[in-house]
Order: structure tokens, then sequence, then C-alpha cells
């Protein structure tokens, strides 16, 4: 599997502006790229996070639980590719742990809720066949629904405000 010196840990700062894709605006990450400098993009990648909260007590645990989830994903998602990049890994940052996970031979859903009506209360992913050189792992593909948007725009918002469960 894919595993950097530091796993699950990020190895480098590159690596942690890389993870923001899920919650920062392409022209936050464009910001943040074009720096010309490691000190002036860590001082974007810091006003990124100060955007959000104001508060830095509250800040500093945004950013703590953020990279706490990266971290998980990793250990739990990592195959081919980092766990973070992954369909399971992308869900698990953003909306945490499932209550429960349903495993079917070819299937896996997510429940977050019981017996709720909320789109995000069952995600389902597809276990998809990799190519000969990668067999033996898992990979489980989101399996997409234009049902999830608005929710994911609510679950990707509450990152941005700080209102994380």
């Amino acid at each position: 599997s894919v595993k950097a010196d530091n796993f699950p840990s990020l190895s480098n700062f590159d690596q942690m502006i890389s993870t923001l894709t899920y919650i920062a605006r392409e022209n936050e990450m464009e910001n943040i790229l074009a720096a010309n400098s490691a000190q002036e993009k860590k001082r974007r990648f810091d006003a990124f996070w100060g955007s959000l909260v104001k508060n830095k007590s509250r800040a500093k645990n945004l950013v703590k639980q953020y990279y706490s989830r990266v971290e998980e994903a990793n250990l739990f998602f990592t195959s081919h590719k980092e766990g973070w990049k992954t369909d399971r890994g992308m869900i698990y940052i953003i909306l945490g742990s499932p209550i429960y996970v349903e495993r079917q031979p070819d299937a896996e859903v997510w429940h977050y809720s019981y017996g709720e009506n909320d789109p995000l209360s069952n995600i389902q992913f597809r276990r998809v066949r990799l190519s000969n050189n990668q067999a033996g792992f898992d990979n489980f593909v989101l399996f997409r629904r234009s049902y999830y948007e608005r929710p994911w725009i609510r679950a990707v918002e509450r990152w941005r405000t700080g209102n994380v469960l």
C-alpha cells in the first residue's frame, strides 16, 4: 500500500495544503498555492483557517480536528493511494465516523442516523475491481447521487464556520 514516511500523519506542509481540497474554495486553494515561498505559503494557510473562524482557540481546535480526521482516514482507508484521497476518506473527513457500517459482498453502506430521511444519513460505496498490479486492495467508490449535493454543501459549510460536531 501507499505509505509516506510519517504514516498515517502527513509528511510535509504541501500535503496539509492538498487535503484542504474538500473544504477550501478553488480561489482559496489557488491563493495558497501561488505563494512564492514556504513562509508565505504558511502565512496564507494560517490566514485561510483564520478567515473561517475568528476565535484563535476555536480555529486551532478546528484545524486539529480536521487533520485528526485526515490521519484517521489515512489509517483506515489507505490502499493503492493515501486514505484521505479515497471516496471513503473524503466522506470520513467531512462527516466523521458513521454510527454503523453495513457490509455487503460488493458494497458498504455507512449509516449516520437511525431511519432519518436526510440523504446523507446513508452513504453507499460500491467495490470496484482494480487492475492486476493493484490486486488485493479494497477499492470502494462513492455511489454518487444528485441529492447528496445540498447536504454535502451544508456539511462543508459546517467546517467552514467551525460548527463541526
